[in-house]
């Protein structure tokens, strides 16, 4: 029988190795970024719930800027949060109907995402196109990593336990 002493230092012990058990074993998420032709990852960032990711390309048939805004959800899905173009001309076409929440901010016309949401996102680039990924503190200049031009690329948000995404990066030194 365990003295009341040696009672409190094993509970003492346990509750912060338990604590980093369950912090290990609790799932991360990793923004993948696959060349869809061969299925290699161009990129890969971690990620939570909560943050925020932009692509932003050249529009192809106005030829004018624009933003595509997600927040990631807890459910690894990306969550649209608005689509900022450089021009009305551009913003009609995809909502003939301004009243549908059309506003002007910071030089661009603003569409709501109203709910959309995308399990994975697909982009064709090209050399010329001008896309560029945000998410959390990187850049990743997407046109720039096509291998040919009308490359197309996915991005899906996949969720790993932080002992296998701390293996694969142990294999990768």
């Amino acid at each position: 029988m365990l003295s009341r002493r040696s009672s409190l230092a094993l509970a003492f012990i346990s509750i912060p190795l338990i604590a980093a058990a369950l912090i290990i074993s609790a799932p991360s998420y990793t923004l993948r970024i696959i060349e869809s032709a061969d299925g290699r990852d161009l990129v890969a960032i971690p990620v939570a719930p909560g943050d925020r990711v932009e692509v932003r390309y050249g529009q192809s048939m106005f030829g004018i800027p624009q933003i595509e805004t997600f927040l990631i959800g807890p459910d690894r899905l990306f969550y649209l949060q608005k689509v900022s173009f450089g021009s009305l001309a551009a913003a009609l076409y995809y909502d003939p109907d301004p009243p549908q929440g059309l506003t002007f901010q910071d030089n661009f016309w603003v569409l709501p995402g109203n709910g959309k949401n995308y399990s994975f996102l697909k982009y064709r680039v090209s050399p010329g196109t001008g896309h560029m990924l945000i998410a959390k503190d990187q850049r990743v200049d997407l046109s720039g990593r096509a291998a040919a031009p009308g490359m197309l690329v996915q991005v899906k948000v996949e969720e790993r336990s932080r002992i296998m995404t701390a293996f694969a990066g142990l294999r990768k030194n």
